[in-house]
């Protein structure tokens, strides 16, 4: 299995943080998406930590990973928005 892990830490409690995570694996010049987005959210909390971002290996091919995530926080009526892209990763884990 290949995947990561997502953190929002605000410094105050917020009304809702949530992450929507792609894992992606290159194919030739593409980057294509490795199953469903996956979703992670809280309220009323500082911090989410996100930890379901797996995919199931098929083989020991060498591929190269990569992801994106988007993070919402909703924090006294208004909506901000990120989205990070964790360094890419080659490993024996193929689709």
């Amino acid at each position: 299995t290949i995947g990561y892990k997502t953190r929002t830490t605000c410094s105050v409690i917020v009304e809702s943080i949530r992450h929507d995570t792609d894992l992606r694996y290159k194919s030739a010049i593409w980057w294509l998406k490795a199953g469903s987005t996956t979703s992670s959210s809280n309220r009323q909390q500082r911090t989410l930590y996100q930890q379901n971002v797996a995919f199931p290996c098929k083989n020991k091919n060498s591929t190269v990973w990569a992801g994106t995530n988007v993070g919402t926080i909703v924090h006294q009526g208004k909506t901000y928005y990120a989205r990070v892209y964790p360094p890419t990763k080659t490993d024996n884990c193929g689709v």
